[in-house]
């Protein structure tokens, strides 16, 4: 996405024509969005009573605009179809033998699209 004027967003100078990239890492770890947002807590995206899900607006796992992604309503019916599938076929239960925290690395990767001069660094990976 391209800035389509000059603007200002935050005291930041946005001049027109710019590229625009949406911080979704940013919106999916915000203490102000989410409580405790690295715990892995399911249960966020149910209602009070367990039964429905909520929808968020700032929940966005298939990207926003014109580009999100076309399938969205294809892999939320296939998930639901193949968790379903498997909750009727075996009893699963929790191993509360063990207290493992799940811990993650967050990488930003820049890969060139057309590489002219055949260099075999293919990217840009920074550790976060």
């Amino acid at each position: 996405m391209n800035a389509s004027k000059d603007m200002v967003i935050s005291g930041f100078k946005i001049p027109k024509d710019t590229h625009i990239m949406a911080n979704f890492w940013a919106i999916d770890n915000d203490p102000n969005l989410w409580e405790n947002p690295s715990e892995f807590r399911p249960q966020r995206f149910l209602s009070e009573d367990l039964k429905t899900f909520k929808k968020l607006e700032h929940l966005i796992p298939f990207s926003y605009g014109k580009r999100s992604c076309p399938g969205e309503g294809l892999g939320v019916v296939e998930v639901f179809l193949y968790l379903s599938s498997l909750l009727q076929k075996y009893d699963i239960k929790a191993n509360h033998k063990t207290d493992q925290k799940l811990e993650y690395e967050f990488h930003f990767s820049i890969t060139a699209k057309h590489n002219p001069n055949g260099n075999t660094n293919r990217g840009i990976d920074h550790k976060l």
